[in-house]
């Protein structure tokens, strides 16, 4: 959505900010739960937000950090997916609208010739 200078909506941007903070956090915590749930006794929010356990010297460390690497790539497929979908609608609409404006424009004579 395009925000003009006739719509301001901040309660809209705050809904649309918590929604994709929403899915990020859902998402690690699906990558956590694969990855770090099988390894562990219980799966808490430290290790959503607990600096201390990203770290080489475990396995559980490296099984962190790959959940945060996949679900970081999956938000840019999305970003891949959304680029690749401007710019094949932006192509297409050009493709119409050439083939539309390169039509023969049908002229009517003006001679009077009966």
């Amino acid at each position: 959505m395009f925000y003009g200078a006739m719509i301001w909506d901040p309660w809209l941007i705050l809904a649309q900010i918590v929604c994709i903070q929403s899915l990020y956090y859902m998402s690690l915590g699906i990558f956590l739960w694969a990855f770090v749930g099988t390894q562990v006794p219980e799966l808490t929010l430290k290790y959503f937000f607990n600096h201390s356990l990203v770290t080489g010297a475990s396995v559980v460390g490296w099984s962190v950090i790959a959940a945060y690497i996949v679900n970081s790539l999956c938000g840019f497929l999305w970003w891949f997916v959304f680029i690749l979908c401007v710019v094949i609608t932006a192509l297409f609409g050009e493709w119409l609208c050439m083939r539309r404006e390169l039509k023969d424009i049908p002229m009517r004579s003006t001679r009077l010739d009966v």
